[in-house]
């Protein structure tokens, strides 16, 4: 008899030269570990322990999908034609342009507004263009960040369409008010 070391654990056991474990539990764990990390390299989009391997890809086809609806529900409200700006990502640049807007959409759980203002300011930069982002939990409908004076501004112009008789109401028709 010798002294082994076992695989599993590292405890010292006695025994003989062909014996790695210190008992039965440590060599199945041994086994079963070995074969669960077999299992990983052959299935690299097992979800089981966490997010897969490719985790940012999952990532930037989620944010992609969602920039797509953004532009989708734009279009869909005021007819005009919308797109993704490619190379974006990869170029420090905003999501969506739309009109004056130049937008951050986002897809998340938790919010970080402060990061995302740096992130479409900067990449907004002097393009004269209005940085908004625009975000979404999931099940929730869209938000919408930008500055206060583009709002005040926006605000203006809608008072302005309400005295000239133009009725505005997020795309819907005001249903006709009668007196009595």
């Amino acid at each position: 008899m010798k002294t082994i070391t076992c695989k599993q654990c590292g405890a010292k056991a006695q025994g003989t030269a062909r014996k790695q474990f210190c008992d039965e539990t440590c060599r199945i764990a041994f086994h079963n570990e070995k074969a669960k990390m077999a299992r990983k390299a052959a299935d690299p989009l097992d979800f089981s322990e966490g997010l897969p391997k490719n985790s940012g890809r999952h990532a930037r086809n989620k944010g992609a999908r969602v920039e797509r609806e953004v532009c989708k529900v734009i279009e869909k409200v005021t007819g005009d034609e919308v797109s993704r700006i490619l190379g974006q990502a990869r170029d420090g640049g905003f999501d969506v342009q739309w009109g004056p807007f130049g937008m951050e959409v986002k897809a998340r759980e938790t919010l970080s507004i402060p990061a995302w203002q740096r992130q479409v300011v900067a990449a907004v930069g002097d393009t004269g263009l209005i940085p908004s982002i625009v975000w979404r939990r999931s099940g929730e409908k869209f938000w919408i960040a930008l500055p206060f004076e583009a709002f005040l501004e926006i605000f203006q112009m809608l008072r302005k369409a309400a005295e000239l008789g133009v009725e505005l109401n997020g795309g819907q028709r005001r249903p006709e008010q009668t007196e009595g």
